[in-house]
């Protein structure tokens, strides 16, 4: 097994499994249960958001959103069907989501239709390159490469409108399988979070790779959003609290590697 597919994993492939069985039995209507339950989807990361496999997103999600007293059930959704699960009322809410309001536009609804905690992360997307190469400092810069990203990215809707050249991306499973290409010179550029870069360098212990501290292609900001009701407004309220605290003690620097502004 390669280091990028080590990225990708089993943890994937149990993730679409369930996937399917979910959409057997979803119907188009709220999806809060009797129970006052939620249900959440996710998109996974490999090694960075993976279920039942440690991650700061993981691990956030289980030490400060399972814990609101408001029974959960997490589904994990590739990109594509994670965004259409949220606006088809299929899930109560989405981890991660954003509080940028064209994508809500896009997807046929206005930000005021769901509630949102407060930004619990900042994410910016680098380009980089091999350390003995020239930095990308700017669009120009990127002028005739050739530029590989995860499937999160590539299939973005946020991304594509961002960036509106990411639609020729080469997309791979993985951030591991994208710095694979780059290091074997299959690829010039790897656009990928910073976040998700970092911890990819730190499991596989490689290096080699710069991005431009002065150049992002796109900042956001990470929320949990849902559809409103009591349940919603509970876990919202929690979330919020919890953030305060850890931000407050430096804890979600800590342990998560989370800043925000």
């Amino acid at each position: 097994m390669t280091l990028g597919n080590m990225f990708y994993g089993l943890s994937a492939v149990r993730a679409r499994c369930a996937l399917f069985g979910f959409l057997l039995i979803v119907v188009q209507a709220p999806a809060q249960s009797d129970d006052g339950g939620l249900t959440i989807v996710g998109s996974p990361v490999p090694g960075v958001f993976e279920a039942d496999s440690p991650g700061p997103y993981a691990d956030f999600f289980d030490d400060v959103i399972r814990r609101s007293g408001v029974p959960l059930n997490l589904v994990m959704m590739p990109t594509k069907r994670f965004t259409r699960a949220l606006f088809d009322r299929t899930a109560d809410c989405s981890y991660m989501g954003t509080n940028r309001m064209s994508y809500y536009h896009e997807n046929g609804h206005d930000l005021e239709d769901f509630i949102l905690t407060r930004p619990f992360n900042r994410i910016r997307m680098r380009a980089y390159t091999p350390a003995r190469g020239p930095l990308i400092e700017s669009e120009q810069d990127l002028a005739g490469k050739l530029i590989a990203a995860d499937e999160g990215i590539a299939f973005s809707s946020i991304v594509a409108t961002a960036v509106p050249f990411a639609s020729s991306l080469l997309a791979t499973p993985s951030v591991g399988e994208a710095f694979q290409l780059l290091g074997a010179g299959r690829v010039d550029v790897v656009f990928a979070y910073a976040t998700d870069a970092d911890l990819f360098f730190k499991i596989s212990g490689q290096s080699g790779y710069q991005a431009s501290q002065k150049y992002s292609l796109l900042e956001d900001n990470e929320v949990l959003v849902c559809w409103p009701s009591s349940a919603a407004r509970k876990l919202i309220g929690h979330i919020d609290h919890a953030v305060s605290v850890l931000r407050a003690s430096g804890d979600l620097k800590r342990r998560y590697g989370f800043e925000v502004r």
